[in-house]
């Protein structure tokens, strides 16, 4: 099919008539349905990529996050025996209740981990993820350069791969951005932190939200949810602690893998928005030149 007849068949998909004074309202309609078309034709494309990747990879980051944590609560009962003797238990009755949480938290933070070694792991976890995220968005927009090629085929239309996956990346990236300045003005803290990413991807996976303040401030809020009912009861600490912190990977671990599920589904929003934007400007193209 060349473009004049994919686009008039678009027109007549349409029903816009193309005889008449209403050009404005034709050449909208005719628009609207190319980029339509060339859309439905990415859809299968970027639908393979991102099954694919919320069937694995949420999985894969909660697995890794519990066993992380199973490894740093070797120490658990060291930890449990240091905030149950009976001064540190008598200080705790005494304090109001962040900072009762505080203290247990520094505590916490002497034998089993730090914040800092939490985000680590995560943003390692994000960086192993987006090689395959990034390989897969090039691979799909080499896919549509093709498809889409074979839908406004003519002289000097054909489209560079390597062109239409830097427009559509730069499109995504500006949308992350925004997102982290969004968040940033709200007062948010964020994973992502102050660093140069380029990759768009790993920087997509790290607007993981953070504890703004309190005892928990620059936690991951996925790890302060799971671990401050245990940190909370005073009474029998250390058997609360001794019990529950052991077993707390595996809440740590699905609320992660639910976050991260967040997070990929902004990343495929903003991919499919890229394609939108790209088929928008070709079917604009494509209708200037009938």
């Amino acid at each position: 099919m060349n473009r004049r007849t994919f686009i008039t068949t678009a027109i007549a998909t349409g029903g816009v008539a193309l005889a008449g004074g209403l050009y404005w309202g034709r050449t909208a309609l005719a628009r609207s349905q190319v980029q339509k078309e060339l859309v439905d034709v990415a859809s299968p494309l970027l639908n393979t990529a991102w099954v694919r990747q919320q069937e694995e990879l949420p999985a894969r980051a909660a697995e890794a996050i519990k066993l992380f944590f199973h490894g740093a609560c070797l120490r658990v009962h060291e930890f449990a025996r240091a905030v149950s003797v009976p001064g540190f238990v008598e200080q705790m009755h005494r304090l109001p209740h962040q900072e009762r949480e505080k203290l247990v938290l520094t505590q916490f933070k002497g034998y089993i981990t730090d914040s800092r070694k939490v985000i680590d792991k995560v943003q390692a976890l994000a960086e192993d993820f987006s090689v395959g995220i990034d390989r897969e968005w090039a691979d799909c927009c080499s896919d549509l350069a093709r498809e889409w090629n074979v839908k406004i085929q003519g002289p000097g239309r054909r489209l560079d791969p390597n062109i239409l996956t830097a427009a559509m990346t730069a499109t995504i990236t500006r949308s992350v951005d925004q997102a982290a300045e969004d968040a940033k003005r709200r007062g948010e803290r964020l994973a992502l932190g102050g660093g140069i990413i380029e990759q768009f991807s790993k920087r997509a996976l790290l607007l993981l939200p953070l504890v703004g303040n309190g005892p928990w401030v620059d936690w991951p809020a996925f790890t302060a949810l799971a671990l401050q009912p245990t940190f909370r009861d005073v009474t029998a600490l250390q058997e609360a602690v001794s019990k529950n912190l052991a077993d707390e990977g595996e809440l740590i671990a699905k609320k992660f893998e639910k976050e991260m599920r967040a997070r990929l589904s902004d990343l495929h929003t903003w991919q499919r928005q890229a394609v939108e934007s790209a088929a928008r400007q070709q079917a604009e193209q494509l209708v200037r030149m009938i």
